[in-house]
């Protein structure tokens, strides 16, 4: 059957669909959804009408039907604006609306509609070969083309990173030969390089040949690399621009290195620009990233600045003008680890694996706020007071249970408890199949919400449907991974499980979302290579299910520690759209706002955050925040003078040096360095008494081992630069206040406030800082202006 509209022709027995008469590329699925819409023009086609057709029943997220629904527009030439082919009724489903011409059953023909059954069975056969063929020759070619270009960027980045190794130590055998010989530079480095090869002493030749060691290898290795893939898949050069103009520049750039660069001992550069007519195209590295962006699954764009929530923070509804929701603020709950019943270990893992699970489907209920999964993990030790545990964590319910494995069933016990009543308000016992586990957390997370009297809405519960893994093995070691510690051992067995689960289930939000967290924070980093998987695992949890929280919430705090403030911003305004009442949420714009230097933005997010769920971190934050807009008093109220807890101790110390209080400040910093001698905060408890004492020596040794703690922090490396300061010691301290900067923390008022930067505040250096600074945080501000 052939179907003809505007300049596009389907064709239901070849599988193909034509464009001005020539074919165009379409995946299955996607000319089955175009087919299905057109059979059913006369109506309204529902979202699970088309789950049941397309995917027959399959769960799948809902972005994978709006990716699938955009394809189909592209195909049919329509969009998401014009909607002149498929038109989208909100909140019903789809429509074909296009004019078909003619009847489409006139242009079969006679014998294709006389075939005998057979023979018509046979060739749909052959036809549905030769289809699954096609794609999967088309799919494969998409697939190496994707990797190809992903290969390309990170050459570049490897190649980009040597270069500016290279210029630095070029930069430096320069002002050693000026210096020696008392001339400037009037050449190209190249020329100039070889010129004074000859006269070069045993320390220039050190550095020169250094040089030459990065062009050998990082700079030839990596465009080497880079000019093989552009060979060896032509069809870039249409697809990213600039690729064309790299090839040629590189390609004359690996035949200047081999005829002139490896025959002359008195090269360590090589060359190759507008004089050669083969310039750098400057702009096709990003083009290359941005073209890997923009060819990922589509949701890839909603993480993306320029496309992310454009709702503004001052029209979401939060806990004090969100009449439609709920009055009052949200029910606090812990969940306990599940106590196993079995004398047999192996299943212990199920007890805080399920319980993650759980916490994890709660928080979508903006009327419930979960205690995170991190502070239970250590009540699962034997026989459990839950009235005391729930006084300790400050929460109104505790869910407590237990669970005995026996074959491939599953016997589960429940308990809520109403922590100040000590009133056992629901207790249930459920009895599952083992491979029905996946379904458990929705069951106890619905229940949960509707024994605390706080039921989801229809969105919420919509929007909380399972989306694990289904597959039970699968799921299986997704759970082992979870209940895996957070030792070296642990998350080395995480990583090997998470290994052995994605294979299984490639498409898995949680999945992703776990060996993003054990690659980012459970090994050891080497070159940020960790921390960029990291981001592409989360980046492809959210194409996976845009709405999963966890993924939205670590790249998030990824971003934000690498002073990526906007993306970061972006990410958090989604999840306060999906639920207005997460604190944590609150919690870290009002870090980004902070370290962005918006202090009272800050305040007003930290006690947004407070209001809803308090504890002493949050505390800390707001007398943090006071602390940096030089409200040292007001800051003073946030801190607990009996308290254990390091943060508080620490800045009550700070506040008392800035108030010249240097006894008191002493005792708090003595204090710390007793109860927590190997912190970060015991380390730097140390330095602020070598500060007081000055004792220079042992504090500048403290400080250099501190700065190897947070390599890449940049609101502890900006307290360093002020420690350094301290000891007014000029260089380091203007080096870490530069690279606070650079990394992303642009305080203005902690700086302008800042005592121990004082006798820098005239120093061209420290002005320069300083600007810079100031750009990144009015930058930043009007990015963000609507929201304001």
């Amino acid at each position: 059957m052939r179907y003809k509209f505007n300049t596009i022709e389907v064709d239901t027995e070849k599988f193909s669909l034509l464009t001005n008469g020539k074919e165009t590329a379409v995946e299955p699925q996607v000319f089955n959804l175009i087919v299905f819409l057109i059979h059913n023009k006369d109506r309204i086609i529902s979202r699970d009408e088309i789950l049941d057709n397309i995917w027959k029943g399959r769960v799948v997220s809902d972005t994978s039907i709006n990716n699938h629904i955009k394809s189909a527009r592209k195909a049919l030439g329509d969009d998401g604006h014009k909607q002149q082919v498929i038109k989208t009724t909100h909140s019903r489903g789809y429509q074909f609306i296009a004019e078909l011409e003619g009847d489409s059953n006139s242009t079969e023909t006679k014998t294709s509609t006389f075939q005998p059954k057979k023979f018509r069975s046979n060739i749909l056969v052959l036809s549905a070969f030769i289809v699954l063929t096609l794609f999967a020759i088309y799919y494969y070619q998409k697939t190496q083309l994707r990797q190809s270009v992903q290969k390309i960027a990170n050459y570049q980045d490897m190649a980009y990173a040597t270069f500016v190794a290279q210029a630095k130590r070029r930069n430096e055998l320069v002002d050693m030969i000026e210096k020696r010989i008392g001339e400037k530079r009037e050449m190209q480095f190249e020329k100039y390089f070889s010129y004074y090869f000859k006269k070069l002493n045993s320390q220039e030749k050190f550095v020169f040949y250094q040089i030459r060691a990065m062009t050998e290898n990082g700079l030839y290795q990596n465009n080497l690399r880079i000019l093989d893939e552009l060979n060896g898949h032509p069809k870039i050069y249409k697809l990213i621009k600039g690729s064309k103009e790299l090839q040629q520049h590189l390609t004359f750039w690996i035949n200047k290195y081999h005829s002139v660069f490896t025959q002359r001992e008195d090269m360590c550069l090589l060359y190759v620009g507008v004089e050669d007519d083969v310039p750098y195209p400057s702009e096709v590295n990003k083009n290359v990233k941005d073209w890997l962006l923009s060819h990922s699954a589509n949701p890839t764009h909603e993480i993306d600045n320029n496309s992310q929530a454009t709702t503004p923070i001052t029209e979401i509804k939060t806990i004090d003008d969100d009449k439609n929701i709920s009055t009052g603020t949200p029910k606090s709950l812990a969940v306990l680890p599940l106590i196993n019943l079995s004398p047999e270990k192996e299943t212990d893992f199920l007890g805080f694996a399920l319980t993650d699970q759980i916490i994890g489907k709660l928080i979508y209920n903006r009327n419930i706020q979960a205690k995170p999964s991190a502070l239970v993990r250590k009540y699962n030790k034997g026989v459990i007071d839950t009235v005391a545990i729930g006084k300790e964590l400050n929460v109104e319910y505790i869910l407590s249970g237990n669970y005995l494995k026996q074959d491939d069933l599953l016997r589960l016990n429940f308990e809520l408890v109403e922590v100040k009543s000590k009133e056992l308000i629901w207790r249930e016992s459920q009895e599952l199949p083992y491979e029905s586990l996946f379904k458990l957390q929705d069951s106890i997370a619905n229940t949960l919400s509707q024994k605390i009297d706080m039921g989801l809405s229809f969105e919420e519960y919509e929007n909380n449907k399972n989306r694990q893994p289904i597959d039970v093995i699968a799921y299986d070691y997704y759970l082992r991974s979870i209940a895996s510690p957070i030792t070296k051992d642990g998350n080395k067995l995480a990583l090997e499980l998470l290994g052995k689960a994605i294979i299984i289930e490639p498409n898995s939000a949680p999945i992703h979302t776990q060996l993003a967290l054990r690659l980012r924070y459970g090994t050891v980093d080497e070159d940020g290579l960790n921390k960029a998987r990291a981001i592409q695992h989360l980046i492809k949890a959210l194409e996976i299910n845009s709405r999963y929280f966890a993924a939205l919430r670590h790249l998030s705090r990824i971003y934000y520690d690498t002073g990526e403030f906007l993306k970061s911003y972006n990410l958090v305004k989604k999840m306060l759209i999906i639920n207005p009442k997460y604190s944590t949420a609150y919690y870290t714009l009002g870090k980004i706002y902070r370290k962005s230097g918006m202090i009272e933005q800050s305040i007003t997010m930290f006690k947004k955050a407070l209001s809803l769920e308090g504890n002493i971190d949050t505390r800390n934050q707001i007398g943090a925040s006071l602390f940096s807009n030089s409200q040292y008093q007001q800051a003073r109220k946030y801190f607990d003078p009996e308290t254990k807890n390091a943060p508080s101790l620490a800045w009550q110390g700070s506040i008392a040096i800035r108030l010249g209080e240097n006894t008191k400040a002493y005792k708090l910093y003595q204090k710390i360095a007793v109860l927590y001698p190997e912190s970060y905060w015991g380390k730097d408890a140390e330095i602020f008494m070598a500060i007081i004492k000055g004792d220079s020596k042992n504090g500048l040794q403290q400080l250099a081992i501190q700065e190897k703690r947070y390599v890449d922090v940049s609101e502890p490396t900006y307290f360093i630069a002020s420690q350094y300061a301290a000891f007014g010691d000029r260089n380091n301290a203007l080096r870490m206040y530069e690279k606070a900067v650079k990394d992303g923390y642009y305080n203005l008022s902690m700086m302008r406030s800042d005592s121990f930067f004082d006798f820098l505040r005239k120093d061209a250096k420290y002005i320069e800082i300083f600007n810079l600074a100031k750009q990144k945080h009015l930058a930043f501000k009007q990015a963000i202006a609507d929201d304001l």
